[in-house]
């Protein structure tokens, strides 16, 4: 596999799919996937599933889920900072600080260490984040086509213990059909660029 150009950290396993599922179908083999959390067995060979058919590399930091926050702030960012350094992409995409802790002790803790990067840093977006906590402002957008965003539904249906209603296919293609209506295009997937140039 290639040298991968951009880093996307996920709070849990899934989350990169929602978030980016489409981007890491647009851009194959480029991509490293960093997992904050650790999982039970079969949400990790659901991960290790996704990761195959998405065709991106990954490592987990092994927080226990939903208790990020007893974790320190500096040793995380610092481990989190040496990934980055080591891998030096171009982009790296973070979560939107929503309501859920792990979400927001991601985003801050990622913000840390990213305050020395030079690329593009984004935000993705998830259906709670987004519903729950109203400030989403996307201002770059990735067209989808029809097999783009199939692909990203047949990966986020390898997540089977964690699909649920607003977390499905139909919820997926709903939010994707909004994004395009934004950009002029069928579907879409949005971020928010929050540092460098669109």
């Amino acid at each position: 596999m290639a040298n991968p150009k951009n880093i996307i950290i996920a709070p849990h396993a899934d989350d990169e799919v929602l978030g980016c599922g489409g981007f890491l179908s647009y851009y194959p083999k480029k991509s490293y996937v960093i997992l904050m959390s650790r999982h039970e067995r079969e949400r990790m060979d659901e991960f290790y599933s996704v990761s195959k058919s998405l065709q991106f590399l990954h490592e987990s930091l092994g927080l226990s889920d939903r208790f990020f926050s007893k974790n320190f702030v500096s040793e995380t960012a610092d481990r989190l900072e040496t990934i980055i350094s080591d891998i030096v992409p171009e982009k790296v995409f973070i979560p939107y600080p929503s309501i859920h802790q792990d979400h927001r002790y991601t985003y801050e803790v990622s913000l840390i260490a990213l305050r020395k990067f030079v690329g593009n840093i984004y935000l993705y977006e998830y259906p709670e984040g987004v519903s729950h906590f109203g400030r989403f402002t996307p201002n770059t957008y990735l067209p989808l086509s029809e097999d783009l965003l199939h692909q990203k539904i047949t990966a986020l249906h390898l997540y089977k213990s964690q699909i649920k209603e607003g977390r499905d296919a139909p919820a997926t293609k709903g939010l994707a059909a909004i994004r395009g209506l934004e950009c002029h295009c069928n579907f879409a997937e949005a971020y928010q660029l929050i540092k460098g140039r669109l």
